[in-house]
């Protein structure tokens, strides 16, 4: 009978992982074809593509296999959600500020895709003049010299976009680290891991 039970929560979960997965796709795809994109917009995408998907899903299933309760489902989901959107800002901080050896991936790749960040959004909406309409301008090409992506990197910088981003990562984690702090049904051992991985998210360079 839990064996029959396990299986059927788990099918629940991966259901929801790929309708998940789908959505975000979807909106992730729509946003790069408009010119803007809110925070509300780009921190959904992060939702539904990278912490359900990556995060919430996965230690759930692993959770039950194990045989865990749905207090500790409840908690591995309050826990997984904010890390996963702090590793998902965090990989676009990475994307445009990174190093291109240790990440593997061409720094302002993501620009040139138009995909929408945070670190953009933030960017944009910040910026005022001619820094805001040279932005705006930058932002819609999908091919970049390095002089345009310089100018890029340098306003998410002075506008404040980077450090409210990162900010907001720390937040996050800082939610999570407090969704295991205030359950009594996690192993410590188990409990140490997560913490450690949501500090990963955030500090991590590839």
């Amino acid at each position: 009978p839990w064996l029959a039970k396990a299986k059927l929560t788990m099918l629940a979960i991966v259901e929801r992982m790929m309708l998940a997965t789908h959505m975000g796709e979807m909106l992730d795809v729509l946003l790069a074809e408009r010119p803007t994109a809110s925070t509300l917009e780009i921190l959904r995408v992060h939702r539904l593509k990278t912490a359900e998907y990556s995060f919430v899903g996965p230690l759930q299933l692993g959770a039950i296999a194990a045989g865990a309760s749905p207090a500790q489902l409840s908690t591995l989901r309050h826990y997984g959600m904010p890390t996963g959107i702090a590793f998902q800002i965090q990989d676009d901080i990475l994307g445009l500020f990174g190093s291109q050896r240790e990440t593997g991936k061409a720094v302002g790749a993501d620009v040139a895709e138009g995909k929408k960040t945070l670190l953009t959004a933030e960017a944009v909406r910040r910026s005022r003049g001619a820094t805001h309409s040279r932005l705006k301008t930058a932002l819609a090409q999908r091919k970049h010299d390095r002089q345009t992506l310089s100018f890029i990197r340098a306003a998410v910088r002075e506008t404040g976009a980077l450090a409210a981003s990162e900010h907001l990562a720390r937040e996050l984690v800082a939610e999570a680290q407090r969704a295991l702090t205030e359950a009594r049904h996690i192993d410590p051992k188990g409990s140490t891991i997560l913490r450690n991985l949501a500090d990963f998210a955030v500090h991590r360079r590839a």
